[in-house]
C-alpha cells in the first residue's frame, strides 16, 4: 500500500496523467550518460558507471540480485545499483 499511497500523492501534485504514464518526454540513458560527473562526484570509490536498461534482461539475469533491483525501476524514476 505504500506504493500506492505515494502514487496518489504524486498524482495530487503533477495530475493523474502525469503520475501514471509509461513513458518520460526525453532520453533518460542520454540524461544520465551526459550527467555522470555531476551525479557521482561525491562518490570517489566508484571507478566504472554504467547505465543498463531494465529491459536488458540478459544483462540484468547476468549480475545476481539485480533482476528484482530492476523490476522497480520506472519512467522518471532509475534505480542504482552497486556491486
Amino acid at each position: 500500500m505504500k506504493f500506492a499511497a505515494f502514487v496518489l500523492e504524486e498524482a495530487a501534485i503533477v495530475g493523474p496523467e502525469k503520475a501514471l504514464q509509461l513513458k518520460v518526454p526525453f532520453d533518460e540513458v542520454e540524461l544520465i550518460e551526459d550527467n555522470k560527473n555531476f551525479l557521482f562526484e561525491g562518490m570517489l570509490t566508484i571507478q566504472n558507471i554504467k547505465v543498463i536498461l531494465n529491459s536488458d534482461e540478459e544483462t540484468i539475469n547476468g549480475i545476481e540480485g539485480a533482476a528484482a533491483i530492476a523490476s522497480s525501476a520506472t519512467p522518471g524514476k532509475p534505480i542504482a545499483m552497486f556491486f
